[in-house]
């Protein structure tokens, strides 16, 4: 029976659900538009294990060591290997045009080791290389890759995989690398790459670390210049970079990607910062230690979003070098702790509320908690907060795991004065 209504009433009401796979899987069965509008909501967001191990016989290439995740059950640790229980190809997937076109942000992650008695080893640069080289995405716009570790590495392979994924997809918006050992060549092809995406504009860096050797290039490269046209370099034209997450990289690799020392053509104008506090040197007691806090007095002017995770310290010389600097378009504030019971919570709300900025939201996020014994002191913390910034509007909390029952009403004279929302975190 043919419907009467035009194909895009349909689509509004699938994208609505765009947040609903399992809908959208059983949607897809309805008919051939259905499943069309289904296929850019399913794929947008697409993870690829690679088996760093495989049956001798079973894989023909390293372009065939890779599957979707969640196609394999997690009980069956072979599944990957053999191709049973419902492993599905990766090569039959991308042979569809559409769902190709609809992956916009892709996840590749190296596969844990399994038994090196049965199976032999397969690199991950290579199995990188070769999905760069089989596969494209002509829509993609987020890059996310992880390692297994930052250890050393034979060879720079993963790095050089990595910058060949990024230059054949150019119009990458958001990048993020985890897990890497840099050496110095390894340090060029990932910068000579990042210059490459001219609307790179969101940059994730987690777990980097430098090879000794490279900090002699690092401290010369103020005065060296990569091999490029110099005619060239000033008809530049890039996105700048305004979103920036740090989470145990080396100071190093922050100053000479992101100092405007550096001739590293990034032009910065950070909207948000995101920095692990727990990874701050334990040579320094105040946040001026860290290369993240200085690039929060150097941005201060355009820092809008500012993300503290697990604050570690509780003294007033951790929040000092913050509340002295000026920030004055900054409205949302973001701190995440691993629980509300050791007082860490509401030491940095008592510190924070002297902040210079117009701040209208804050947002919490807890690994643990809370239970309902300790809800009156963050009801009067919460209020206290919002006396001292009268700006601030809206009050966020995103609980990982509950510990019990919490709701918007064990906050009831915050309730009164705040916009509160309570959900639970994935």
């Amino acid at each position: 029976m043919t419907s009467r209504l035009p194909p895009e009433i349909y689509h509004l009401f699938i994208d609505e659900l765009a947040n609903s796979p399992q809908l959208l899987k059983s949607f897809s069965f309805v008919s051939h538009v259905w499943l069309s509008r289904c296929r850019t909501h399913l794929f947008r967001h697409f993870s690829l294990h690679c088996m760093p191990l495989a049956v001798h016989d079973a894989v023909e290439g390293y372009s065939e060591c890779w599957y979707p995740a969640n196609s394999l059950p997690a009980d069956d640790p072979d599944a990957a290997v053999t191709g049973s229980k419902g492993y599905c190809s990766l090569k039959s997937l991308m042979k569809v045009q559409q769902i190709r076109q609809s992956i916009r942000e892709l996840s590749l992650i190296e596969g844990n080791m399994v038994d090196c008695n049965r199976y032999k080893k397969l690199d991950f640069g290579i199995c990188l290389s070769e999905l760069a080289t089989n596969i494209q995405f002509p829509n993609l716009r987020a890059l996310a890759v992880s390692f297994n570790g930052p250890g050393p590495r034979q060879d720079c392979l993963g790095v050089t995989a990595v910058g060949k994924l990024m230059r054949i997809h150019s119009k990458l918006e958001h990048l993020c690398i985890s897990s890497l050992y840099l050496d110095t060549h390894c340090l060029r092809n990932l910068l000579y790459s990042m210059r490459v995406c001219a609307q790179l504009s969101n940059i994730q860096l987690e777990c980097i670390t430098c090879a000794a050797d490279t900090e002699s290039w690092i401290s010369r490269y103020s005065s060296l210049a990569f091999e490029e046209n110099t005619a060239a370099l000033l008809q530049w034209s890039r996105t700048p970079i305004q979103r920036l997450s740090l989470s145990d990289v080396d100071h190093n690799l922050v100053e000479v990607l992101f100092s405007p020392t550096k001739p590293t053509r990034f032009q910065i104008e950070l909207k948000s910062l995101a920095i692990n506090c727990s990874d701050l040197d334990s040579d320094y007691e105040t946040m001026e230690g860290s290369v993240g806090f200085r690039l929060i007095d150097r941005h201060a002017s355009s820092l809008q979003h500012l993300l503290l995770k697990h604050p570690k310290a509780i003294n007033h010389a951790f929040y000092e070098p913050l509340l002295g600097t000026t920030l004055p378009f900054l409205s949302i504030i973001e701190i995440h702790f691993i629980n509300v019971h050791d007082g860490r919570f509401r030491y940095a709300l008592e510190n924070l509320c002297a902040l210079r900025s117009p701040i209208s939201e804050l947002r919490i996020g807890l690994k643990y908690g809370p239970r309902t014994a300790f809800t009156p002191p963050i009801d009067r913390s919460l209020i206290n907060f919002s006396r001292s910034l009268q700006s601030l509007r809206r009050v966020r909390f995103k609980i990982m795991h509950m510990i019990d029952k919490f709701s918007c009403q064990h906050l009831p004279k915050a309730n009164l004065h705040l916009q509160l929302e309570i959900v639970q975190g994935d």
